[in-house]
């Protein structure tokens, strides 16, 4: 038996409530009040919508109201930004869920633009 992707539903009638921006989509579950959980990059949308479904978590995204200005090495144009929401009711699985699985899904980081700065110890003598 082989599996077969999760479908994902258009935003319509009984599936997005009024709160919910429109033009979005979600994993087909529902749930009746939504929080907004992450910001992601739109080329793994889809494949956090598929871990929240089989996490039985409900998930919802659209396109983010306003732009967000992620800081960026010299030179790198950020792409289009999706803000996923998610069940009120399953917020911490959710959190759980995408803490676990979003570094696989990310590529590589280069090295930090600002390199945090080391705080040496220093020893007291009595």
């Amino acid at each position: 038996m082989t599996s077969t992707p999760v479908s994902r539903s258009v935003a319509a009638g009984y599936f997005a409530p009024a709160w919910l921006p429109p033009g979005g989509y979600g994993n087909a579950l529902y749930a009746s009040a939504w929080a907004p959980v992450a910001d992601l990059p739109a080329d793994i949308t889809g494949a956090v919508l598929d871990l929240l479904a089989a996490a039985h978590i409900p998930a919802y995204a659209a396109k983010a109201p306003r732009s967000v200005r992620p800081v960026l090495p010299a030179g790198r144009v950020p792409g289009s930004t999706w803000r996923l929401w998610v069940a009120s009711s399953s917020y911490a699985r959710a959190e759980h869920v995408l803490m676990t699985c979003l570094p696989g899904l990310l590529p590589p980081q280069e090295p930090s633009f600002f390199p945090v700065p080391v705080r040496r110890s220093r020893r007291r003598r009595h």
